[in-house]
């Protein structure tokens, strides 16, 4: 009952992580070329006084790749919790129902405690591949500004 939920969070989390994941690269991207420009004219920068502009420009550049990454991490994490807040709850329904089915004589505490504990286990086993997934986000999140270009040729 809960695994249509958890993998709609799944799946918002990866389209998130993928479009932050993308907007993190273009910051780094824009910071990485400002550097380079500084660095190779280093002398004229110098020269002219301009090291503070130069910092403040960089950073500016940085700025969006920050905000992105705080973005993708709350995304990460926040589905992380849901998915936990809606297995957690799923497990009280359970053993709150149990409790009926035990007093009702149609089921022991071996049994219930088994089926808790395979559920459990598969659960846990299922929730291990999000991360598999987030990774799988930010490949393609970066590899999309790589596929435009070779479109390009």
């Amino acid at each position: 009952g809960t695994m249509p939920i958890i993998a709609a969070v799944g799946a918002a989390m990866a389209g998130v992580m993928t479009q932050m994941t993308e907007m993190s690269r273009e910051g780094y991207a824009n910071a990485g070329a400002i550097a380079t420009e500084v660095m190779e004219n280093i002398r004229t920068v110098q020269a002219f006084g301009q090291e503070e502009h130069e910092v403040q420009r960089f950073l500016g550049a940085a700025k969006p790749s920050e905000e992105a990454g705080l973005k993708r991490e709350l995304a990460s994490n926040g589905s992380v919790g849901v998915t936990y807040f809606v297995m957690f709850c799923s497990y009280g329904i359970a053993f709150w129902f149990s409790s009926y089915l035990i007093e009702w004589g149609r089921s022991d505490v071996g049994s219930i405690t088994a089926c808790f504990f395979s559920v459990l286990f598969a659960s846990f086993a299922l929730g291990l591949i999000f991360p598999s997934f987030s990774a799988f986000s930010e490949s393609r999140g970066s590899a999309r500004k790589l596929f435009n270009i070779i479109d390009r040729i």
